[in-house]
């Protein structure tokens, strides 16, 4: 046995008279801070809300000659998990990356944290704002020749 290097014994030793020297778990908790049991994933409910409109007219401008034309309206909004589970960083992740790359091209190391806090519509807390509005619009001229 090396002197050096206690551990083998010392580990069977506590093998042979039943010690239990570590104890593993996983524990989660809501965002809210409740305790959830060991097993269960946290609950999440994602909600999107979207949306569209398309309106369309034809024109016969002459009996060669049609132009269709329409508008398109879409509400794009982000989804978001409704029970406040919903997490996001505290900081810029924009801002942490390049701080990286930053130091790296001076050959340097970053010690930075990530934190993360409660986050999305029902927290208050949302970074994505109220959604995307697209307004589109389509016009299509069709000429059809006579033929004789």
């Amino acid at each position: 046995m090396d002197s050096t290097n206690s551990a083998p014994y010392d580990n069977a030793i506590g093998n042979i008279i039943g010690l239990i020297a570590q104890v593993d778990g996983q524990y989660n908790r809501t965002a809210k801070g409740d305790s959830i049991a060991e097993g269960p994933l946290v609950p999440k409910n994602f909600r999107s809300w979207e949306s569209d409109f398309y309106f369309q007219d034809v024109w016969h401008i002459r009996p060669t000659l049609t132009i269709t034309a329409g508008l398109r309206y879409s509400l794009l909004q982000p989804v978001y998990e409704t029970a406040g589970n919903q997490v996001s960083p505290d900081q810029s992740l924009n801002q942490f990356v390049g701080s990286r790359a930053q130091a790296m091209a001076l050959g340097e190391t970053t010690d930075q944290i990530i934190t993360y806090s409660p986050a999305g519509r029902p927290m208050g807390r949302s970074r994505t704002g109220r959604g995307t509005i697209r307004i589109s619009a389509r016009v299509l001229p069709l000429l059809t020749p006579e033929f004789q």
